[in-house]
């Protein structure tokens, strides 16, 4: 397959190439499945009516009258389960790029609509995936290494090289996620002492064995503390470099997948660092493909056309090269915009842009509504543990939360007091007081946990949740744990002296 070849063009640095898309493509899809299976094992009790948040108290609590969920319209496990594996199914089909259009647009939907269902449980990575998804609509990341090519010839005629208004407002959106993770970074922790990397690895909710190993070299910190800081201000711009594109760029790449290298290995951070890393890579120059891989790699795959020999072909296989229509083009550049005004008034270093109230349906409809925040103005000192004080029908005392019996001496390894990084979200959203509200629905949640499964004198009739709280202090010092109770609940009916 011959391939028509790019015309060299000033806008080239906004560039990107097909192969590099499809590699995008196969790895989002990827990170998809990836993620409704680590999410289906808390699919009871994140997104179910008997979960910590009942439909109700989403429409109560979180919800946006703008935002659109499918999972709303349900609240069984069962149904629940339905839409977890049609959105797989649509999945497989953006894997290998059948019916690409119609696949991205679903898998972009389904994804809005289940961070829709319950915010408590989302980080940045999910936030990044979500609006990565949208502009990805835009691209024709199916015209290398998919079905869809195999299929319809004129995606045969799409140049390796393309720059469009979608190409632009991609990588702008890269890096925007790393512009304002940087901007609101004006704390004395990142910008005169340099302790911020301390401060973030004396979490021990998040921080692993090599984030603790880091501890011992204050130096690295204060230079890693430097070199975040600078990187995610500045090497963005090497991703849209005017010359040396190639290089440059591959600098950019390498320093970004590097970065969240060392997140994942530090902290546990869910998969933020996996779609940090993957969504650089369709950003891969043409001169990784051409001068690095050489023939290495085929710009014909012998797989796709073993696909297409086995679904169904369209009725109408498309003999043009896609493109935009004009008028998508401005409105894809107002859009681009309008998330840019967005990212400005959520920084208090830009406090006389705003947004009206009544303008921001459309980014909560569309969710690109965002926020880059992470470790910002400067990392959390507020640290500590969770314990449930739980008292059984027959006396018995233990701690709900490790269902082991009760101490209040601090874990070994704090992070690993939490299932996994949806529920380590969702317990530090909880401790915060704009929250509180959701935690009787946690507390009934426990009940219908634990009572389900245990019977007679084992139930649990009332549990007091604690936060055991310590604040980091610098250079290293023991801090002061503090017992604060979150909440009091009886399982069954308070006692009647008690509602005296």
């Amino acid at each position: 397959m011959t391939r028509p070849a790019p015309q060299p063009r000033p806008l080239d640095a906004f560039g990107v190439d097909i192969r590099s898309l499809a590699v995008l493509r196969i790895a989002y899809a990827l990170l998809i499945i990836i993620d409704l299976a680590t999410r289906a094992r808390d699919l009871v009790a994140h997104y179910t009516d008997d979960g910590v948040l009942p439909r109700t108290a989403m429409i109560e609590l979180s919800g946006n009258v703008h935002w659109v969920s499918l999972h709303m319209m349900g609240g069984s496990a069962y149904f629940e389960a339905f839409l977890f594996v049609v959105n797989a199914v649509i999945a497989l089909a953006l894997l290998v790029g059948w019916r690409t259009r119609w696949a991205t647009f679903l898998c972009w939907f389904f994804l809005i609509s289940l961070h829709s269902r319950n915010p408590m449980v989302l980080n940045g990575g999910d936030i990044y995936l979500r609006c990565i998804m949208f502009w990805a609509n835009f691209l024709p990341w199916e015209a290398c290494w998919s079905v869809d090519s195999a299929q319809n010839p004129g995606l045969e005629k799409v140049p390796l090289r393309i720059t469009t208004v979608a190409t632009f407002c991609y990588l702008v959106q890269v890096g925007l996620v790393y512009w304002f993770a940087a901007i609101p970074k004006n704390d004395p922790t990142w910008t005169v002492d340099y302790t911020a990397a301390y401060y973030a690895l004396m979490l021990d909710q998040f921080t692993k064995p090599f984030g603790h190993l880091m501890l011992e070299f204050p130096r690295a910190l204060s230079a890693l503390t430097c070199g975040v800081w600078w990187f995610e201000a500045l090497g963005p711009f090497l991703l849209m470099a005017p010359f040396l594109r190639g290089p440059l760029r591959m600098v950019g790449i390498l320093g970004i997948i590097g970065m969240h290298l060392g997140f994942l290995l530090s902290m546990h951070l869910g998969m933020f660092g996996y779609i940090g890393m993957f969504t650089v890579l369709g950003l891969l120059p043409s001169w990784f493909w051409e001068k690095l891989l050489g023939d290495r790699i085929k710009l014909e795959a012998g797989w796709p056309q073993r696909l297409a020999d086995r679904l169904p072909a369209p009725t109408s296989p498309r003999q043009e090269a896609p493109g935009l229509h004009p008028l998508v083009e401005v409105l894809l550049g107002a859009l681009l915009l309008y998330v840019f005004a967005w990212n400005l008034a959520n920084e208090s270093a830009t406090p006389r842009i705003k947004i009206p109230p009544q303008r921001e349906w459309l980014a909560q409809i569309l969710r690109l509504d965002q926020r880059w925040n992470m470790f910002s103005p400067k990392p959390l000192t507020e640290d500590g543990w969770y314990v449930v004080e739980a008292y059984q029908s027959d006396g018995g005392v233990f701690d709900l939360f490790t269902e082991a019996p009760l101490t209040w001496d601090k874990p070994a390894d704090v992070s690993l007091t939490y299932k996994d990084q949806r529920w380590r979200k969702y317990l530090m959203n909880l401790w915060d007081v704009n929250n509180q509200k959701h935690r009787n629905y946690y507390a009934q949640y426990l009940c219908r946990y634990w009572n389900g499964r245990h019977h007679g004198g084992k139930q649990v009739r009332e549990f007091k949740l604690y936060y055991m709280e310590e604040d980091t202090l610098p250079d290293y010092e023991q801090p002061r744990v503090e017992k604060v109770m979150l909440w009091h609940h009886y399982c069954f009916d308070m006692p009647a002296a008690l509602k005296k």
